[in-house]
C-alpha cells in the first residue's frame, strides 16, 4: 500500500491511519536478511544496525526506514545522509552517528505469502511477531465499529 493524496481530511470508521513519518519505504526479508528499497534495490548494507532483522525467520515485513533527532522527531534530512551510502565502513560510521530505525507497518509473509488476508489479521499477526530491538511496530491510529480512536503503539 502507498500513501494516496485525498482532496480533503475524512474520518471513516473502516479506515486506519498511519502517520507520516518522512522516512524510505522498505521491504525487509527475514528470510535472507536483505532490506530491498521500493525501487527494489538492496540496501542491506546502508543500514548495519538493521543486520539483526535477518533473525527474524521466514517472514516479510513492509516498514519505513526513520531517523529520529535529538527531540525525537522523524528528520528526512537526517535520514537523507544515509540514504545513498553504500561502503561497509562508512556505513558503520554514520550507524554510530545517524542511527535509524525500521518502523514497522504490516506483515505480508509468514512461513508462506498472507498479504491476501485482510490488513486488521495481517496486523494481529505483526503484533504477535517477535521483532529485534531495531525494528519497532509502528503506531497506527484505527478506527472500528467497535472503537472510534484507538492508538497503538509498540
Amino acid at each position: 500500500m502507498l500513501a494516496t493524496p485525498w482532496p480533503s481530511a475524512f474520518s471513516d470508521p473502516k479506515w486506519a491511519f498511519e502517520p507520516k513519518w518522512d522516512g524510505v519505504r522498505i521491504i525487509a526479508r527475514g528470510v535472507d536478511g536483505r532490506l530491498i528499497s521500493r525501487s527494489g534495490r538492496d540496501v542491506t548494507a546502508t543500514y548495519p544496525e538493521l543486520v539483526d532483522l535477518a533473525s527474524t525467520g521466514p517472514i516479510v515485513l513492509d516498514g519505513e526506514i526513520v531517523a529520529f533527532d535529538s527531540a525525537g522527531v522523524p528528520s528526512f534530512e537526517l535520514l537523507q545522509q544515509r540514504i545513498n551510502v553504500r561502503g561497509p565502513k562508512r556505513s558503520a560510521g554514520l550507524a554510530k552517528t545517524i542511527p535509524v530505525h525500521y518502523l514497522v507497518f504490516d506483515l505480508l509473509f509468514d512461513d508462506g505469502p498472507i498479504f491476501q488476508l485482510p490488513w486488521r489479521e495481517r496486523r494481529h499477526l505483526l503484533e504477535q511477531t517477535k521483532l529485534p530491538s531495531a525494528a519497532i511496530i509502528s503506531s497506527t491510529v484505527a478506527r472500528s465499529e467497535e472503537h472510534t480512536s484507538e492508538l497503538q503503539s509498540h
